[in-house]
């Protein structure tokens, strides 16, 4: 003979406080965005084709420069044309 099902109530919800206290006014969240460049670098991978990362590193190679310069280089310049184009 199996064994009975025994149903048991849930355990009742504690009213707790928050601890996070008050959100911040609207101005001190607009102050957060500028950050200063600190230096720190941080890994940024990504898969591309084998015949794109041979043609990026012939690249760098001929403008003697390492595959991190060329590609802020890139950015840097892509960022600062006029005209972006919309996707």
């Amino acid at each position: 003979m199996p064994d009975p099902i025994i149903k048991v109530a849930p355990p009742k919800k504690s009213v707790k406080s928050s601890k996070k206290g008050e959100p911040p006014v609207r101005t001190q969240t607009r102050q957060n965005l500028a950050k200063s460049h600190t230096g720190e670098l941080k890994d940024l991978n990504f898969k591309v084709p084998t015949e794109f990362k041979k043609e990026f590193q012939q690249l760098a190679l001929d403008k003697d420069k390492n595959g991190k310069e060329l590609l802020m280089d890139m950015f840097r310049f892509y960022k600062n044309r006029e005209i972006i184009p919309k996707d």
